[in-house]
């Protein structure tokens, strides 16, 4: 039967806060990681470790297609089998290990890196992980999802408490710890979807495949690209300016996460809504009141992060990291900006149309190497943070004109606009120590939101409440 209005905006929002709080239990048990491997790895066996999943995760999207993006996105198509889906997207998978399994002995026989099978079994074992979890959030199991991932994070600690402390394992056990939470936390999932899971070689259609691998190929790029936007800085400031000023800025970066935690939070409750709303009459009005409320929400908590800069850096930054505070509330509001771009790329997901996604994030990333790598000798680090602000306003007023061809949903540029300047002031203010116009530009914009979006705001909580239209 038809959704009705109240159900729209109560599902969107418990599923967001389903996917909030697994996503808050995962950080709280990643928060023990770190100490512990600080205290039972040296600095050189870290880096080395690190190196090897940082690796992984960059082979990740090609050696799995991105099929887990497409075995998300057609499992809730009504007219798709669940099981043909599934049994589709394993099947690449199972193919694309053995040629990678091959690629790996070729490398290892090559290089001889003593690390090339952990490579590739944990990067097999994610991308089967992640092909599950897809599917799981795709058929509407968001809990299960959650505690997957709640599972993954959970073992990882075990493991490592386990290899690191008891065994003294150094780097392979720290990349076992990886490989065994992504298998105990598959096994968890293949125990979901038992019911869907068939190994009949007649749910194999050719079709369906090519489809799936049309919308999935285009990620790979668009994949690869984000990993080059987010860490094309490290480098260029590394070979520029030395290992201190990338130690600072490095350091500096993490910070931004917890807007980004929040976009993501949001983002995964969003691609369902998107997805399964799509073709409804009367999306645009859902949609455009959900941009409304997301962007508020978004520059509101990201404006409050900016003025809560010095605090955070005093907090998270020790040592001489604390020379790194002034980059702060701009990389805060390339996070801001970002989010945008999260927001407007779901539509890709929704509509089946992932090219554009693809060369906005290209283009992006051509645009960020090419100013820090041109302004890098005279303005040192403030090239590659001005470089992400641009680079990031370019893939989203991108993303806004393409999308426009797809839904036209109401931007409401009268409120965003301003509220995005007074944000941007309030960044540059703080990055030259002027909290008190800082805090005052954050007031502002409460005014901004209060004026302008009281009506909007009171109508969606009638909404849940009552369920009228």
């Amino acid at each position: 039967g038809k959704i009705s209005v109240k159900d729209k905006y109560k599902t969107l929002v418990s599923d967001t806060a389903i996917f909030a709080l697994g996503n808050l239990l995962i950080k709280l048990i990643q928060f023990f990681l770190l100490p512990l491997y600080t205290i039972y790895m040296s600095t050189a066996e870290y880096g080395v470790a690190e190196l090897t999943n940082n690796l992984a995760e960059l082979l990740l999207p090609i050696f799995s297609f991105c099929i887990y993006e497409a075995t998300f996105r057609y499992v809730m198509d009504k007219g798709i089998s669940e099981k043909s889906v599934l049994y589709n997207s394993l099947l690449l998978l199972i193919i694309n290990s053995v040629v990678f399994f091959l690629f790996v002995f070729v490398i290892n026989f090559e290089l001889a890196f003593e690390y090339s099978f952990y490579l590739f079994f944990i990067t097999m074992t994610y991308a089967l992980r992640l092909n599950f979890a897809g599917f799981v959030r795709g058929i509407g199991k968001k809990k299960a999802f959650v505690f997957s991932g709640i599972i993954n994070v959970l073992f990882l600690l075990i493991f490592n408490v386990w290899f690191l402390a008891y065994y003294n394992l150094g780097i392979k056990g720290y990349l076992l710890s990886i490989i065994l939470s992504n298998i105990v936390a598959g096994l968890y999932l293949i125990y979901i979807v038992k019911k869907q899971l068939c190994y009949s070689y007649k749910l194999f259609d050719k079709e369906l495949l090519k489809v799936m691998l049309i919308f999935s190929v285009p990620m790979i790029f668009n994949t690869l690209c984000w990993w080059i936007v987010n860490m094309s800085n490290r480098y260029i400031i590394f070979f520029n300016l030395g290992t201190v000023e990338a130690g600072l800025y490095a350091a500096a970066s993490k910070l931004p996460a917890i807007i980004n935690l929040a976009s993501v939070i949001f983002q995964q409750a969003w691609q369902i809504a998107a997805s399964k709303e799509y073709d409804d009459k009367c999306s645009r009005v859902f949609f455009s009141n959900v941009f409304k409320c997301y962007s508020a929400g978004i520059l509101t908590f990201g404006s409050f992060v900016i003025c809560s800069s010095d605090f955070l850096a005093v907090l998270m930054l020790k040592n001489d990291f604390i020379n790194a505070k002034n980059m702060l509330p701009l990389l805060i509001l390339t996070a801001i900006i970002n989010c945008y771009s999260i927001y407007f790329g779901t539509f890709y997901t929704a509509f089946k149309k992932n090219i554009m996604v693809m060369i906005s994030t290209i283009i992006g990333a051509i645009i960020n190497i090419a100013i820090s790598l041109f302004f890098i000798d005279s303005y040192g680090v403030w090239a590659c943070v001005i470089g992400s602000i641009i680079c990031y306003m370019v893939i989203v007023l991108m993303r806004i004109y393409d999308t426009n061809k797809m839904i036209n949903i109401d931007k409401d540029f009268k409120i965003t606009v301003p509220a995005l300047v007074i944000v941007t002031t309030q960044a540059v203010c703080m990055t030259y120590n002027k909290m008190f116009l800082s805090g005052f530009m954050f007031l502002l914009l409460l005014v901004v939101f209060f004026k302008g979006y009281s009506i909007e705001i009171k109508n969606i909580l009638r909404k849940i409440k009552t369920g009228g239209v």
